[in-house]
C-alpha cells in the first residue's frame, strides 16, 4: 500500500469521525464564506490538473449539485475524455466541462419523490439512463469500431447538518454505480463507480473542510489510445482562519493515488497556502504558493513549487469572474534540467437575462500534467471551453458546448520524443424538463484529435438520448 493511499485512508477516517460527531450542530455563520460559482460539474470530476478543488476557495455547492455532479461524471467528458476523472481540478482549478461554472442555484427545499427526510438529514434518490451510438469506441486512427452503448446509473446522496447552504457544520455522502453495456462488444461491458464523503466543521473563526472521493472508470482517455481501466483515490483537507473581517489564512493539502490497469500508476501530494484579502463584497484577492511531489511507479520523482495569485470578482448579479495563475517550478530526479512554466485557469460566467434564461460560461486553462501512457513524459495543455445555455419557452433548454486544447509532451527523462496534440469538440444538446424532478435530453458530439504521432489521431461522432429522474 502506497504512502499516498495510507494518507488517503488516515486523513479520511479521522475527518469522518470528527464530522460525524459534529453534524447537525448549529454554529455561527462565517462572515468570510464566499458565494459559490460552482454548479454541477466542478467538484467531483478531477485528475491533478491544476487547482486543488474549487472547494478550497469558494463555498461548497448544495446537495442537488452533489447529486448532479455524480450524474455528470457518468457522461463522457468531451474535452478530457475521462482521463480527468479524479484529479482534474487539482493544481490550478479545474476540472471540469463539464467543469461547468454557474451562479448558485437554490438548495433542495421542496418536497418531491426524490427527497426523503431521515431524522436530522435527508436522502436524495435519483437515477439516469442513456443510449448512445459511438462510431469510434476505441478512439482509433483507422479501422474504427462502432457500437451502441447503454448506461444505467442509480444515485444516492445523503446530507446532515447544514447540507443545503454548507456554511456551518455538515456531512454529506454519495454513491453512484454506472452499469455500462455494449450491444456488440459485450466484452467491454463493465461497472463504473463514483463515491464521496464530504464534511465541514466550523468554529467561531476557523473552518475545516475535508473530502474523500473514489472513482473507477473503464472508458476512453485522451492521454492514451483505446479504452483503459483506472481507479482514482483522492483526499483533501482545507483549513481557513479569519484573522480580521477582511483577511483570511488558508492552508490545504491534497493526496491522490492513480491506479491504472495497463498504464503508469502514480501518487501525488500538493500543499497550498494563501493569504486572502476581501477588498470589497465584490472583489477578493489572494496571494499564495504551494509545493508538491509526484511519484511514479517506475521510481521517477518530480517535485515542484508554485507561486500563485487568485482573484474572485463579481461586479453584479449577471457576471462572475474567477482566476488563479502563477508559475510552476518543476524538478526531476534523473539529471534532467528543471522547467519553469506559466500556469493558470480563468473562468467567466455571464447571465444575459435577469431571469437566467440565457447563460454563457467561458473557461481557459494552462497546466502541467504527467502522462499515464508515455513513460518519462509530461505534457503542457492549453485550452478554452465555451458553453452557452438558452431556456426556450418554459420547459426546453438548448445547450451548445465547444472547446479546443493543445497539448505538448516533453521528456522528463533521457530520450523520448516531443509529441503535439490538437483536440477540438462541439456538442449541441436539447433538454426537455418533464417536471421539477425529471428531464429528457438529446445530444450530438463531434470531436477529433490531430497528433504529430499519426496513430494518436482520431475522429469520433456520437449521438444519444438521456433520461434523468429525481432531481
Amino acid at each position: 500500500m502506497t504512502a499516498a493511499f495510507r494518507s488517503w485512508c488516515c486523513s479520511g477516517w479521522c475527518s469522518a469521525a470528527l464530522l460525524c460527531s459534529a453534524a447537525g450542530e448549529a454554529l455561527p455563520q462565517m462572515w468570510w464564506t464566499m458565494p459559490s460559482l460552482s454548479d454541477t460539474g466542478v467538484r467531483l470530476r478531477e485528475p491533478l490538473r491544476q487547482e486543488t478543488s474549487p472547494q478550497l476557495w469558494w463555498a461548497a455547492p448544495s446537495l442537488r449539485d452533489a447529486q448532479e455532479r455524480l450524474r455528470d461524471r457518468s457522461v463522457q467528458d468531451p474535452v478530457r475524455g475521462g482521463e480527468l476523472a479524479v484529479l482534474e481540478e487539482s493544481m490550478l482549478e479545474g476540472p471540469l466541462p463539464e467543469r461547468e461554472l454557474a451562479l448558485p442555484e437554490p438548495p433542495v427545499t421542496r418536497k418531491s419523490p426524490a427527497v426523503i427526510s431521515l431524522g436530522p438529514g435527508v436522502l436524495v434518490i435519483s437515477g439516469w439512463a442513456s443510449a448512445i451510438f459511438d462510431d469510434n469506441i476505441f478512439n482509433a486512427f483507422e479501422n474504427a469500431e462502432s457500437d451502441f452503448v447503454y448506461t444505467v446509473t442509480p444515485s444516492l446522496v445523503m446530507g446532515m447538518g447544514d447540507y443545503a447552504e454548507q456554511k456551518k457544520t455538515f456531512l454529506t455522502a454519495g454513491f453512484a454505480p454506472s452499469f455500462v453495456n455494449f450491444q456488440r462488444r459485450r466484452d467491454l461491458s463493465d461497472v463504473d463507480y463514483d463515491g464521496f464523503l464530504h464534511g465541514q466543521y466550523t468554529f467561531t473563526r476557523l473552518k475545516i473542510d475535508s473530502r474523500l472521493s473514489f472513482e473507477r472508470r473503464t472508458g476512453q482517455d485522451l492521454d492514451a489510445p483505446g479504452r483503459n481501466s483506472r481507479d482514482f483515490y483522492t483526499a483533501d483537507v482545507v483549513a481557513e482562519y479569519a484573522i480580521t473581517e477582511r483577511t483570511t489564512l488558508e492552508a490545504s493539502g491534497l493526496a491522490v493515488h492513480r491506479d491504472y490497469l495497463t498504464q503508469i500508476d502514480s501518487d501525488e501530494f500538493l500543499n497550498r497556502d494563501f493569504v486572502t484579502y476581501s477588498v470589497s463584497p465584490k472583489l477578493q484577492l489572494a496571494l499564495g504558493g504551494g509545493f508538491g511531489k509526484l511519484t511514479l511507479v517506475d521510481g521517477e520523482e518530480q517535485t515542484y513549487e508554485q507561486s500563485l495569485l487568485r482573484v474572485w470578482y463579481q461586479p453584479g448579479a449577471k457576471l462572475s469572474i474567477r482566476a488563479i495563475g502563477g508559475m510552476d517550478f518543476r524538478h526531476f530526479n534523473n539529471g534532467i534540467s528543471g522547467r519553469t512554466t506559466a500556469v493558470g485557469d480563468v473562468g467567466l460566467i455571464y447571465l444575459a437575462s435577469p431571469s437566467g434564461k440565457t447563460k454563457l460560461a467561458l473557461d481557459g486553462y494552462r497546466r502541467v500534467q504527467n502522462s499515464s501512457s508515455l513513460p518519462g513524459q509530461n505534457y503542457l495543455s492549453t485550452g478554452v471551453v465555451l458553453r452557452v445555455t438558452q431556456r426556450v419557452f418554459r420547459d426546453f433548454d438548448l445547450d451548445l458546448e465547444t472547446g479546443y486544447q493543445h497539448a505538448t509532451y516533453y521528456p522528463t527523462a533521457t530520450g523520448g520524443d516531443v509529441v503535439r496534440d490538437d483536440y477540438c469538440f462541439i456538442r449541441p444538446r436539447i433538454r426537455y424538463n418533464l417536471n421539477d424532478w425529471g428531464s429528457v435530453s438529446l445530444f450530438y458530439l463531434a470531436r477529433s484529435r490531430d497528433s504529430s504521432v499519426l496513430t494518436r489521431s482520431f475522429e469520433n461522432q456520437q449521438m444519444g438520448i438521456e433520461l434523468a429522474v429525481g432531481f
